[in-house]
């Protein structure tokens, strides 16, 4: 509940990803023939660049949630650790914690990024 009521953190974790998602997706987007305006998905070469380029915006969501986290809870470890409370289920509840918040940030991301190169959300 302590997350949810920080304002600021929430509208942060929740634009940082749909941000990279359009500025990554809007630099990929290849045209393929010079003379037109129209983007066909087929024709772009730059897809699987997309591809692994998300995977290091993936990381790095993670990385940059997980550190804030780290950061910001030194006084509550060090609290739970005076009181000699459990040291596992405070690990439990970071982990659901930031699973819950990545698995949004790359759901934001997914849906702008996608959306923008027109990727299709169906499988044949």
């Amino acid at each position: 509940m302590s997350k949810v009521s920080n304002t600021q953190y929430v509208i942060l974790n929740l634009l940082e990803a749909p941000t990279l998602g359009f500025i990554l997706s809007y630099l990929i987007r290849y045209i393929a023939d010079p003379n037109s305006d129209v983007y066909i998905f087929r024709d772009n070469e730059n897809f699987p660049r997309y591809i692994f380029m998300s995977i290091v915006v993936a990381l790095f969501l993670g990385l940059t949630v997980s550190a804030e986290e780290i950061f910001k809870d030194r006084k509550i470890l060090k609290r739970e650790k005076f009181l000699n409370l459990s040291r596992s289920s405070y690990l439990f509840s970071k982990i659901i914690i930031l699973t819950i918040i990545f698995a949004v940030q790359a759901f934001l991301f997914t849906l702008i990024g996608n959306s923008l190169l027109e990727v299709s959300w169906y499988v044949f």
